[in-house]
């Protein structure tokens, strides 16, 4: 068993309006090319969800099939510190109570209870989304891109947070990824670019519990 790869990337602002996310990061458990990985993405909201209309999307580059992949292959759970503290219930379409989550090409959306309030996720929380066999009930898994290359992937919605993040896909898994998030100027950060972006390099967590 291939173990998991975790994948830190540097990430820049969309817009003056939007926040920018921060401690982004996707565990990958493959980075083969054509091959089915699971994805453990996590950021830190600025801003959280406050209302039903808050949605969190995740876009990935072309050349991910996320063909099959559905609500029960998503585990979604957020808190202050752990990441873990609240699990979320989620379905096909949102309900009182219920997070919905639909799957449009390359566009996971996340769309809040029909009763969401202010605080449905809090300033500051830590958010993890987990997609794949290792979302508990999940079936399916992304698989990779075809071709070597660092691919990009966007977080946005209309929670008002943006953030932009790179994956490399290579022809063996094993990677050594460390990348150091470079100080945000007035008009916002820039992606690292060539083999690296500063001195130093971001700090590794230790591996998610098991599901």
């Amino acid at each position: 068993m291939v173990a998991s790869i975790i994948v830190c990337f540097a990430f820049f602002g969309q817009s003056v309006q939007a926040a920018t996310l921060t401690n982004v990061q996707d565990i990958m458990t493959r980075q083969l090319i054509s091959t089915a990985s699971n994805h453990e993405i996590r950021f830190v909201t600025p801003t959280g969800v406050d209302a039903a209309s808050d949605t969190i999307t995740i876009t990935f580059a072309s050349g991910f099939s996320l063909a099959g992949i559905d609500a029960a292959d998503v585990l979604f759970t957020h808190g202050p510190t752990t990441g873990f503290e609240t699990g979320e219930t989620l379905s096909a379409s949102a309900a009182a109570g219920v997070w919905g989550v639909g799957v449009s090409g390359q566009i996971v959306t996340f769309t809040p209870p029909t009763n969401a309030l202010v605080g449905e996720i809090a300033v500051g929380d830590l958010v993890i989304v987990r997609i794949g066999t290792a979302a508990g009930a999940g079936a399916d898994r992304i698989v990779n891109p075809g071709s070597t290359n660092a691919y990009s992937t966007y977080i946005g919605g209309m929670f008002g947070d943006t953030g932009t993040f790179f994956i490399p896909i290579s022809s063996g898994d094993s990677l050594s990824v460390s990348v150091t998030v470079p100080t945000p100027t007035s008009e916002g950060s820039t992606p690292c670019s060539g083999g690296g972006c500063g001195p130093g390099a971001a700090t590794i967590p230790p591996p998610p519990p098991p599901p």
